[in-house]
């Protein structure tokens, strides 16, 4: 074999180490893009998900200061379907002639999953003519997403 044959031979077998890095490199350049694709979708996806929450409780809030304005013994309902999802709301009586404790709850499901969820409680105090005197909300805290317990703590204030 001349020497021509074996440096051509050898420069060969060093393009064919440097072709498979690059190609591993792009590979693992592919994988990590993705991989950071895939999370941003799933940020989004999920951010979404809040906001639908977030609005269908806030319509199960709305909806409740509504029905209590024209029947004071309205307590509330379970399973109800609005948009994309269910809301329910559990309105128990406050301290004070027109004062109410609200807790909305809306879940957006799929199936049998449940894909997000969102709890909001809510303060509304009537006038004497029934006007909304005051009216604020706020998302549960942890402890408070269980309705049961929800309905011990508004006993206790």
């Amino acid at each position: 074999m001349t020497r021509r044959n074996r440096m051509a031979r050898r420069d060969a077998g060093v393009a064919l180490v440097v072709a498979l890095l690059l190609v591993a490199i792009m590979g693992i350049t592919g994988a990590a893009l993705w991989k950071r694709l895939h999370a941003t979708f799933e940020e989004v996806r999920h951010a979404a998900r809040e906001e639908i929450t977030l609005h269908l409780t806030e319509g199960g809030l709305d909806k409740a200061v509504t029905l209590l304005r024209a029947n004071p013994g309205y307590r509330g309902e379970t399973d109800t379907s609005l948009g994309e999802g269910i809301f329910s709301v559990a309105v128990k009586p406050g301290a004070g002639a027109g004062h109410y404790l609200l807790r909305a709850e809306a879940t957006l499901e799929c199936g049998a999953v449940v894909r997000h969820r969102t709890v909001l409680l809510g303060d509304v105090r009537f006038g004497p003519e029934g006007q909304v005197a005051e009216y604020h909300w706020r998302r549960a805290r942890a402890h408070e997403r269980d309705g049961a317990a929800w309905l011990e703590m508004a006993g206790a204030s």
